[in-house]
């Protein structure tokens, strides 16, 4: 039997050393949270049942309006930064986590000085609100169900009130009952936060699923892991195509940079089959590269565990077979065919339907126009294929005030657009509001001597104590807001050399929401 050849690999020995652990939990890890998807947003709404139509799995994401759905740099935000906080505190958590400065998580992030951006992912990310039904098994192997909507955590930024009434000294994430209960139960998986770092956020998603079949396949000494595209798109929160042409290059981005690293090897074998809807699907086959194989061995350092890096399976792989040969290019849109097939006219008669109609006839907008005549009551038209036969081959005008998809989707588009610049200014106005905070305790803290800022503080409780409104305050409150408006007042009468928002904003750089 011939044996399969491979390009040289990275030594093993040197994969195994730049292994950076992190160890993430594997429960809610496994569902989207982000949209990942360059083409618009992908609706995360996954409802699987079993036969007997009981709910297995429900997991639907909804992302705050004013801050848009957490994107890319919110991915890499929760993977790269939060989640390495999480594994290093170990279990139990603390409901408080310290994530640093938002300076600090930009270099991390390698975003430079840019906050702006932090902030936004931050808020997007705490604000995506999460409706779940599932069972999932602990650490101890017990059986439990998460059934509930919530937020997974809260965001305190600097000079902010902490819960325990402290002002938070850097960004700090408050962690949400529900998702703090399931992170201290859920076993855990290795993951290389090095490597993830390298990847984009397509290609990082995909390793985030593909670790756990990797790593299957080499304990139990498969051939290969599996995994379906229909799974990947679901899962990785990815726009789903129904055609090879489209599916070819879009996993081609997702398993290059894999392949280049060694984590997989060629030949990266494919079967076509249909999903329990009948949708077209792909199921891909990965053969686990000398990466994958150093990797495992590090995070299993039991000898019992440890696998030679190129096992005796892989080097037996039968050749593979050749290619079909591609099939001849369709006479008319096969996207038009289904469209007229999905309204009751034969797929032989849809065809020929087309073949007659002229270039450039705008069909797919008159089906959608047909569409709305017949959901009017007053038309009761008894034969609704002949009527969309007939209109068609009259070419009849799509009247100018019907919305079309089309026009709907620009329509959307604008809207989102509108959103984003409004969401982009609020988060301006929230960092530029911070920053003048900043310069007035500054410039006092230089200017003003601390004896002279203590005697107006103390006149300033003093005249508020005797205010009745505000007598029956505790003492604490009363010296902050004293604190406060001293503060406030000086800030008015000193020459303080704040710069402008949009002097702030050049210098902070424009606010531009991740992934648009």
């Amino acid at each position: 039997m011939k044996t399969t050849t491979h390009p040289p690999a990275p030594d093993p020995q040197e994969l195994a050393a730049a292994f950076d652990i992190i160890r993430t939990e594997t429960v809610l890890s496994r569902l989207p949270i982000h949209n990942l998807s360059n083409n618009g947003n992908v609706e995360i709404n996954i409802l699987r049942t079993a036969p007997d139509g009981q709910v297995e799995l429900k997991w639907q994401v909804s992302p705050n309006s004013t801050f848009g759905p957490p994107r890319s740099l919110a991915y890499k935000l929760d993977t790269l930064v939060i989640n390495r906080r999480i594994d290093a505190l170990g279990r139990p958590l603390p409901k408080l986590i310290r994530l640093g400065t938002l300076r600090d998580i930009a270099k991390e992030l390698d975003l430079g000085g840019n906050t702006n951006k932090v902030r936004l992912a931050l808020n997007q990310n705490a604000s995506a609100f999460i409706t779940a039904k599932f069972k999932y098994r602990t650490n101890g192997g017990l059986e439990r169900t998460l059934e509930a909507g919530f937020t997974r955590y809260a965001v305190v930024f600097s000079g902010e009130s902490l819960p325990d009434g402290s002002k938070a000294d850097a960004v700090h994430i408050v962690l949400n009952e529900p998702y703090r209960e399931v992170v201290n139960n859920a076993p855990v998986r290795p993951l290389d936060h090095a490597y993830m770092k390298t990847l984009p956020p397509s290609a990082q998603r995909f390793y985030e699923i593909i670790s756990y079949k990797i790593f299957s396949a080499i304990k139990n000494k498969y051939l290969y892991a599996k995994l379906a595209y229909s799974e990947y798109c679901a899962f990785s929160a990815q726009h789903r195509a129904n055609d090879w042409n489209l599916v070819r290059p879009q996993m081609h981005h997702v398993h290059q940079p894999h392949l280049s690293s060694g984590y997989l090897v060629k030949p990266i074998e494919f079967e076509k089959t249909t999903d329990p809807q009948g949708n077209p699907d792909w199921i891909f086959h990965y053969i686990p590269g000398p990466k994958a194989r150093a990797d495992y061995n590090t995070a299993h350092r039991s000898l019992s565990l440890a696998i030679d890096v190129e096992p005796r399976e892989i080097r037996e792989r039968p050749k593979r077979k050749p290619p079909a040969p591609p099939p001849p290019p369709p006479p008319v849109d096969e996207a038009l065919v289904a469209e007229l097939v999905k309204r009751g006219i034969g797929e032989m008669e849809s065809r020929k339907l087309l073949a007659k109609l002229p270039p450039g006839q705008p069909v797919a907008e008159q089906l959608e126009y047909a569409d709305a005549v017949l959901r009017r009551p007053k038309n009761a038209i008894g034969n609704p294929q002949g009527f969309y036969i007939s209109r068609l081959l009259e070419n009849f005008p799509v009247p100018e005030h019907f919305e079309t998809s089309a026009k709907r989707k620009l329509r959307e588009e604008a809207e989102w657009r509108r959103r984003e610049e409004f969401a982009e200014r609020q988060a301006l106005e929230l960092a530029y509001g911070e920053y003048r905070r900043e310069e007035i305790d500054r410039y006092i803290a230089e200017h003003v001597p601390t004896q002279e800022f203590a005697a107006l503080v103390k006149r300033e409780i003093a005249r508020r104590r005797a205010d009745r409104g505000n007598a029956n305050l505790p003492a604490q409150t009363r010296a902050a807001i004293a604190d406060r408006a001293v503060r406030s007042s000086l800030a008015e009468k000193l020459p303080i050399p704040f710069l402008t928002i949009e002097e702030f904003r050049e210098r902070e750089g424009p606010l531009n929401p991740e992934g648009q």
